[in-house]
């Protein structure tokens, strides 16, 4: 579960779910964040809705455990030891492990 809040007054703005544990996040700053779970999934969402994520890359067959994007890719560690690199505005994969 990702919660964004409202600092100034503490109050949770919106709530997002995601099937496991969530073990990185990265936001952009505006409205997108990506997480990475114990599904092996990275989520990137869009902030100014409260609903499920707009898009899902599959790839990693263990856990995602570290992030890293800009406004062109991602870049993501996980568990089954590999490290792919993701094309953010097409949604895929530019480098995967050999």
């Amino acid at each position: 579960t990702v919660r964004c809040w409202d600092v100034q007054v503490s109050e949770a703005l919106r709530t997002y779910r995601s099937q496991g544990t969530i073990n990185a996040l990265k936001h952009d700053g505006a409205f997108n964040f990506v997480t990475g779970g114990s599904d092996g999934l990275i989520r990137i969402w869009d902030s100014r809705v409260n609903e499920a994520n707009f898009s899902s890359l599959i790839g990693h067959t263990g856990s995602v455990d570290t992030l890293h994007y800009d406004e062109c890719r991602i870049i993501s560690g996980g568990a089954d030891r590999s490290i792919r690199i993701w094309d953010f505005r097409k949604l895929d994969a530019i480098q995967e492990p050999p």
